[in-house]
């Protein structure tokens, strides 16, 4: 496998770990409509963008999603 290859395969694995969390996100915010949170989910991702240290972004991602989505989601009454 060459260096392309390589960065390919953790590109499709980053990919497939971002969508479950936004899943996983989605089954937290159920009152969230699930397209909201897979762009919140892709928007905290694009912060990312460009970064050469990969391996904590799904990580980061989850955490600024989450936090955007209980702010919404209390502004929105939807929780207490």
């Amino acid at each position: 496998m060459n260096t392309c290859d390589s960065f390919a395969v953790i590109e499709l694995r980053e990919q497939t770990i971002i969508a479950q969390v936004a899943d996983r996100l989605t089954r937290k915010f159920p009152a969230i409509p699930p397209d909201t949170v897979k762009a919140v989910v892709l928007h905290a991702h694009e912060r990312f963008d460009g970064r050469p240290v990969r391996e904590y972004i799904p990580l980061l991602v989850e955490r600024y999603a989450e936090k955007e989505l209980s702010l919404a989601a209390f502004d929105e009454g939807l929780i207490a």
